[in-house]
């Protein structure tokens, strides 16, 4: 299948192809392919498919205005749950892996989704990776070099950064990040080659939203927080992950790396 814009202002940002945008577009992608293959937009007992791991390889400022945008999209089924789409657009690739979930008061949990059309399988999908993180994450203040992180707390209007479920869609955790990495740095203006964003729980309207960028040569490394208080109804059990209210879980690791 392919997807063609023409490049214009909405799809370009200060260094060329506009990140933001262009991860919208490929989730939105992988979202109408999988309600193509599943019942994800149909079921009685709706589910929804939650990005987990996402990769971005591009050279940010080979596209300008007026330039015709193709991208070569395809959809591949490792399990009920977890689907994997991969992108091509000129000489940039992506890769988008989600989890099919379904919503219960106070938080997700993983849910089998119901196939209605075919779809190509794919052997294997090394999520190795991701998992190394997810668990380094969650232990995040045990680590040396993180015992007293300087974090800031980010401007937070929910009315702008959610969809119609209420969960923070995923390209926002990539804008969240940048706007740490800003507060960080504020010299960056180099173009981006890649980015690695690995998710690991979701954002309430009600939570505050902390980030902790770490700055190397060339590449930013952004870890973001929740702080959830009080628990959304009905959530006690704590299905949001967090043990009390006032926990702090970091839900977010994002890595963006420029020429």
């Amino acid at each position: 299948m392919s997807h063609t814009t023409i490049l214009g202002m909405p799809q370009l940002n200060y260094n060329g192809l506009d990140e933001i945008w262009l991860l919208k577009t490929l989730g939105d992608i992988h979202w109408n392919k999988l309600g193509k293959v599943t019942d994800m937009f149909t079921a009685e007992d709706r589910y929804y498919a939650s990005f987990f791991n996402v990769n971005i390889k591009f050279e940010q400022e080979s596209y300008e205005e007026g330039n015709k945008f193709d991208i070569e999209s395809k959809l591949e089924k490792w399990n009920k749950k977890i689907y994997r789409s991969t992108h091509k657009f000129g000489k940039g690739t992506a890769t988008l892996d989600s989890i099919c979930v379904k919503k219960y008061k106070g938080g997700l949990a993983k849910h089998d989704s119901n196939s209605t059309n075919y779809c190509d399988t794919i052997k294997d999908i090394d999520i190795n990776q991701h998992l190394f993180w997810k668990k380094y994450c969650k232990n995040y203040h045990k680590h040396d070099s993180h015992n007293i992180p300087h974090k800031m707390v980010l401007p937070f209007n929910p009315i702008l950064m959610f969809n119609g479920v209420k969960i923070l869609y995923f390209a926002n955790y990539v804008f969240l990040a940048q706007m740490a990495e800003w507060q960080s740095d504020n010299t960056i203006r180099t173009p981006i080659r890649e980015i690695q964003a690995d998710m690991f729980g979701n954002i309430d309207v009600n939570d505050k939203v902390y980030a902790s960028t770490w700055v190397t040569d060339k590449a930013n490394t952004t870890y973001l927080f929740r702080v959830r208080h009080p628990f959304p109804p009905g959530d006690k059990l704590g299905l949001s992950g967090l043990k009390r209210p006032g926990d702090e879980q970091c839900i977010a690791r994002i890595k963006i790396q420029r020429c």
